[in-house]
């Protein structure tokens, strides 16, 4: 999908195989639009000259437009040298898509970002969030952890204990970000990790009838937690124990890392090497909400 400016929108992004848009460095306009310029030429003259690299077009013709966007603060040679580097990732099989500074605006990014130079990486549940390089693994995981306790919390957790089993610990969940007490009805609520025992633990004295988030990412994929949402609503679940896994590193390892700014780009700080990482969830649900056989019901009747 395009823009009137012939760019790609951000839905239009978010719509691609997570292999084309898992890594991506973000460019200006003008930029952006000169490289599918020199795409689209390079691809009518294919047929003339099978020895044509469109990206080397579109370094050639990025040199000629870079000292228009000085206004960006980019100089000529580190304009030319992202392209580069990301030719070199390219002949490696490291597919990295520029996106243009418009497009961008569309996606979501850490705080402070995004920033010139740096690679970043697409969330692999949610495909208009993107982290840096160097938090992937950090942040999807943390982000993954979140997702749980706020469906646990909108479903009437009374109290919820997060107990490292290997891979990480605190240092993710220290970080979390979990829903206020208005946002999942609770009334009073207090959360805290502590060293002895919990990653995380909450105690809360929840409101209100239980309910699924409106927003959610990992749920779809999670069989476990479905049941358990299923069972809270439907069948008045009062107890639950879970795992939160994250075992995948989706490609990006210390090679990559090293791959990248071995090639003049950046990864937005230091690296986190993937930890394969079980976490074990208890708590219990109050009975807030929960529905109870009615007093009044007859037992069927039974035919002889």
């Amino acid at each position: 999908m395009t823009g009137d400016n012939g760019l790609l929108c951000p839905a239009g992004v978010a719509e691609l195989p997570y292999s084309e848009r898992q890594l991506i460095v973000i460019v200006p306009d003008d930029v952006k639009k000169t490289e599918l310029e020199a795409m689209q030429k390079a691809r009518q003259e294919e047929s003339k000259d099978k020895s044509i690299s469109w990206w080397n077009s579109a370094i050639d013709a990025i040199a000629l437009i870079a000292p228009r966007i000085t206004v960006y603060g980019l100089g000529v040679e580190f304009v030319v040298g992202i392209y580069k580097g990301i030719q070199k990732l390219r002949q490696k099989e490291i597919n990295i898509r520029t996106v243009s500074y418009s497009d961008a605006n569309g996606l979501v990014f850490p705080p402070g970002h995004p920033q010139k130079k740096c690679v970043y990486v697409g969330s692999p549940v949610d495909p208009l969030h993107y982290f840096s390089l160097a938090d992937f693994h950090r942040m999807t995981l943390e982000s993954k952890f979140t997702e749980i306790v706020n469906i646990l919390m909108a479903l009437g957790a009374e109290t919820i204990q997060a107990e490292r089993v290997i891979g990480w610990g605190a240092e993710i969940t220290a970080n979390a970000k979990v829903l206020s007490a208005d946002d999942c009805g609770a009334s009073t609520s207090r959360t805290n990790t502590t060293e002895k025992s919990f990653l995380f633990e909450a105690n809360l004295n929840p409101e209100g009838n239980p309910q699924m988030p409106e927003k959610v990412a990992w749920y779809p994929f999670e069989p476990t937690w479905q049941m358990i949402s299923q069972g809270r609503l439907h069948h008045g679940l009062r107890n639950f124990a879970l795992n939160v896994t994250y075992q995948e590193n989706y490609g990006i390892t210390t090679d990559l890392n090293a791959s990248v700014k071995g090639e003049g780009l950046s990864i937005g700080g230091q690296f986190t090497e993937h930890q394969s990482t079980i976490w074990k969830i208890t708590g219990q649900f109050s009975e807030q909400g929960v529905k109870k056989p009615d007093d009044h019901t007859t037992a069927p009747t039974k035919h002889s």
